[in-house]
């Protein structure tokens, strides 16, 4: 069984000295169902001599149709110089192949081996209920085979020489085969629990009364012992939520921050996987500024709030990489200039807003005497009606419409006015917020310009 991802475990991942593979660290437990303890894989080689593969083909099959998981693919896809391995430059899914598949793969009780698939589904269950979890997410699905569709030898692995093709298959050409959730449901065949159920248990003959059963009704069950009856109800939790995974709308058509998101996990697991955590970001800088762009779409933000909370989360969109001298230099003049530009933009910024703060002005000074003068009309108007008769005189009814035509046009007026200031009051608190972040951002980076890196190395 796989390793549940943990970006704060790194004991998961030890190099064996007997392995000629210890220059790329491999996993100490490869991330596949065909995966087992050293002893079992010394008993199948010495039963089936293992082959190595030299080539094999690695099919990534794409579930939903976004230009943003394409280019994701094609980021694995292409060669990366910090995937170096006896002087060959890998990309990420070559490495990430090599990683997973250096263990013995023991495929001698399949028939047909032409296809094969590492587990990346997790199933777990303890004292607060079921864990699911799928590494891929469900944005795309993996899976190896063999040069001209040959079948896979019985037992097989790869070496750090063995050439890893990668291809894309489309989503109009990706065949449907059975995910790791359903493969499991499907070779768990209820059938066979009932008949489990029936020989053990004389009072329990359905699914459903095994789903309803109550605490006291365990209980009483004297001839199945506690731990049995824990790994039944175990087995009841988990695949009872198995259906979660089985998504039949898409969770990103009205959100592409989580369509982002969702590819950076993939991209840490996939980079926690070949030991390399350290060049990825522990957030997406795109997902985060496009994530508070959608919130305000709904959120009735004051103008500081989320402005705070994205500068919060900018500071986990930095690689945790100590760098070395001369990187460390060439960011130094990028910084100077961004600091240029932010200055720049900071003036720019302080003198719209000295213009807002004056047009906000006024407008509430305007506001104020619209506010006295529709008050003036609607107190002669009401002064007339108190004054003015059953009988009124044809003066004093064409006064009336006067009084109410202008009480009107003032009402108007005095709305037009409270509109236009309280966009000028939104505008200017936007304003004021927009100046304090590029301060911010201008003291960040002067204090990484004052770091010592000599004293980060040391730490």
């Amino acid at each position: 069984m796989p390793h549940k991802f943990d970006d704060s475990n790194d004991d998961l991942y030890r190099i064996r000295e007997h392995d000629s593979f210890n220059s790329i660290t491999v996993p100490h437990q490869s991330l596949m169902a065909t995966s087992s303890s050293s002893n079992i894989s010394t008993k199948v080689e010495e039963l089936i001599p293992p082959i190595d593969i030299k080539d094999i083909i690695l099919n990534l099959k794409v579930k939903y149709n976004y230009p943003e998981i394409y280019k994701f693919i094609e980021e694995l896809k292409s060669p990366n110089n910090e995937m170096k391995v006896n002087n060959r430059i890998l990309s990420v899914s070559q490495l990430y192949t090599l990683h997973i598949l250096n263990d013995l793969i023991d495929m001698s009780n399949q028939t047909i081996r032409k296809i094969y698939r590492p587990t990346l589904f997790i199933r777990k269950n303890d004292a607060f209920g079921p864990f699911n979890h799928y590494y891929l997410l469900k944005l795309f699905d993996i899976e190896y085979e063999c040069p001209n569709k040959d079948n896979f030898p019985k037992v097989w692995k790869v070496t750090v020489d063995t050439n890893v093709i990668a291809n894309v298959l489309q989503l109009s050409t990706a065949t449907n085969f059975p995910t790791e959730a359903n493969s499991n449901a499907i070779e768990n065949d209820t059938t066979t629990l009932i008949g489990t159920l029936r020989a053990i248990c004389e009072n329990i003959n359905t699914i459903d009364h095994l789903r309803s059963i109550t605490k006291d009704d365990w209980d009483k069950l004297n001839k199945i012992t506690h731990v049995v009856k824990q790994l039944i109800r175990d087995y009841m939790q988990i695949n009872s939520v198995l259906g979660s995974f089985n998504q039949s709308s898409d969770p990103y058509k009205e959100s592409t921050a989580t369509l982002l998101d969702d590819i950076h996990r993939i991209r840490r697991y996939f980079y926690y996987v070949i030991k390399k955590l350290d060049l990825i970001p522990y957030l997406s800088r795109q997902a985060v500024d496009l994530a508070i762009n959608e919130v305000r779409k709904t959120y009735d933000d004051d103008g500081n709030i989320l402005i705070n909370i994205q500068n919060y989360l900018r500071t986990f969109c930095l690689k945790n990489k100590v760098e070395d001298q001369l990187l460390y230099e060439q960011n130094k003049r990028q910084w100077i200039d961004e600091i240029r530009q932010l200055k720049r933009d900071k003036t720019s910024s302080d003198q719209e807003t000295e213009q807002c703060r004056i047009q906000l002005e006024r407008l509430q000074r305007d506001l104020k005497t619209t506010e006295k003068r529709t008050g003036n009309i609607i107190r002669r108007e009401a002064a007339l009606i108190k004054t003015s008769t059953e009988g009124l005189s044809r003066s004093q009814g064409a006064d009336n419409i006067i009084y109410q035509k202008e009480k009107n046009k003032a009402i108007k007026f005095l709305e037009k006015g409270q509109k236009e200031l309280a966009q000028q009051t939104e505008r200017y608190v936007i304003l004021i917020a927009k100046a304090s972040s590029i301060k911010k951002n201008i003291e960040c980076l002067e204090k990484l310009m004052e770091l010592k890196l000599e004293e980060q190395h040391k730490r």
